[in-house]
């Protein structure tokens, strides 16, 4: 029986008391200022409906929608995990500020129940093995390629499809190059950019390490600044990664940081760079 079509599951917050009206976020304000857990009712309340869809968004992207009340209960725990640290001065809604930790929350649990393939530690030098025995072996079948590897690494077959799995992202991860894109604005995949790299295992590593750095740096930036830099540049945060999302309109931008204009935004948008810049050169990257 799926969960996600049982009325206990779909409105396990709803009050049948009056609430008082105000803005969503204003309860979560209330909140912080009274410390009565009523509020925190209140707001339950009222975006559980809106908790529903995102719930049931990451049910769908899966194909997990049994799961929906495990993972609805995910979201709605890291938000309030996250209460504590939530500053309401800081221009941001509490459901904006915990987008990416519930993200990641959400993606941990998946991860580790529905058998979704995403280690946050990996064996670099095993992986870098199986793709060089791989990618000498393209005129095998995938089958060949696999026994080929077992024999020189004795690694189990879990393990090399694993890997490469693991390779294949690498291979196909979105590039922090310039002109990202055709003459007729389409994405081209950084495997179509950087010439034939599967020959180049070594290569793989180093984009790894390279990403790393810049999640690292990123995430040593304001929440503002943070906000500004994948914002403006369409990403978002996943894991120890990046994904690629639509860039926010500069006119929402602004709007959303309070800072008015869109040059504003351009100038603010030119620091934090030069900060992310910094901070890679302090870690040798030019």
């Amino acid at each position: 029986m799926e969960q996600d079509n049982s009325k206990e599951a779909s409105y396990m917050y709803r009050m049948e008391a009056k609430l008082p009206k105000m803005p969503l976020n204003d309860y979560i304000v209330r909140y912080k200022q009274t410390g009565d857990e009523q509020y925190l009712r209140y707001f339950l309340h009222c975006y559980e409906r809106t908790l529903n869809y995102r719930t049931r968004m990451y049910c769908e992207d899966y194909g997990l929608l049994s799961h929906f009340e495990d993972i609805k209960q995910i979201i709605v725990i890291t938000m309030l995990e996250q209460l504590e640290k939530y500053d309401p001065d800081a221009d941001a809604s509490l459901i904006t500020f915990t987008e990416l930790h519930v993200k990641e929350a959400v993606h941990n649990y998946i991860r580790q129940h529905c058998r979704v393939l995403a280690p946050t530690k990996y064996d670099y030098g095993n992986l870098r093995k199986v793709m060089a025995i791989n990618n000498e072996n393209l005129d095998l079948s995938e089958t060949e390629r696999v026994d080929k590897i077992a024999e020189e690494t004795g690694l189990n077959e879990n393990k090399i499809r694993m890997h490469l799995h693991r390779g294949a992202l690498f291979l196909n991860s979105v590039s922090f190059d310039e002109e990202p894109e055709d003459a007729d604005e389409d994405y081209i995949p950084l495997i179509e950019r950087v010439a034939d790299i599967r020959s180049d295992p070594e290569y793989i590593i180093l984009k790894k390490m390279f990403y790393e750095a810049i999640v690292a740096a990123v995430d040593g930036l304001s929440f503002k600044d943070k906000h500004m830099i994948l914002s403006y540049c369409g990403l978002e945060r996943f894991k120890e990664w990046f994904n690629e999302v639509d860039p926010l309109p500069k006119e929402l931008l602004a709007a959303h940081l309070h800072v008015g204009k869109i040059q504003v935004v351009d100038d603010n948008f030119k620091r934090a760079v030069k900060t992310l810049r910094v901070e890679l050169e302090k870690q040798g990257w030019a």
